[in-house]
């Protein structure tokens, strides 16, 4: 699975010895792991981060859309598995 990372302003001066939470997000349906970075996601949670609305979180974004076997995640597949039950 190819993926995308957000992280939060400041995160290479400070992130020795602080933890940050993660956030997982999937693309829409054939959408790919850029997908939330097309919509500005990054400047939407610096945004955020400075008006204190959100804590600094390190952003994952998962390609959800398409794996090595076909298919994808939000669809059932013979060698990917029934992800929607």
């Amino acid at each position: 699975m190819s993926i995308s990372v957000y992280t939060p302003p400041g995160y290479k001066d400070k992130a020795l010895g602080r933890p940050y939470p993660v956030l997982y997000m999937l693309s829409p349906y054939r959408g790919d792991q850029r997908f939330y970075f097309y919509h500005d996601i990054h400047r939407v949670a610096d945004e955020l981060i400075a008006a204190g609305k959100i804590e600094p979180m390190i952003i994952v974004f998962g390609n959800s859309s398409d794996n090595r076997f076909g298919g994808a995640f939000y669809s059932p597949y013979i060698t990917s598995g029934d992800y929607l039950s």
